[in-house]
């Protein structure tokens, strides 16, 4: 998607010891003065790792802090097809 925007993708590396997770100082470092969008899905895939709402407030102050938006992907939310909600 960022190369069909003519964007340059950062990719940030999230161990396992992290549990696949971006840490706001990590996001801080990894945005520039050019940085518009930062991805998030959660949960991810293959890992199953769902941020916390701590974890989620966290990296929404470093990207209000930077005025960068988010585009977050929550694929399970009514994924069943008897769910009426």
């Amino acid at each position: 998607m960022v190369i069909i925007a003519e964007g340059v993708p950062v990719i940030v590396k999230c161990p396992a010891e992290q549990d696949f997770k971006i840490t706001p100082e990590q996001l801080e470092e990894a945005i520039t003065d050019k940085t518009k969008l930062l991805v998030l899905n959660s949960p991810s895939n293959p890992t199953g790792m769902i941020y916390t709402l701590d974890e989620l407030k966290a990296i929404a102050e470093v990207l209000k802090k930077a005025s960068t938006s988010l585009c977050s992907f929550r694929r399970y939310v009514r994924a069943h097809p008897l769910d009426r909600r």
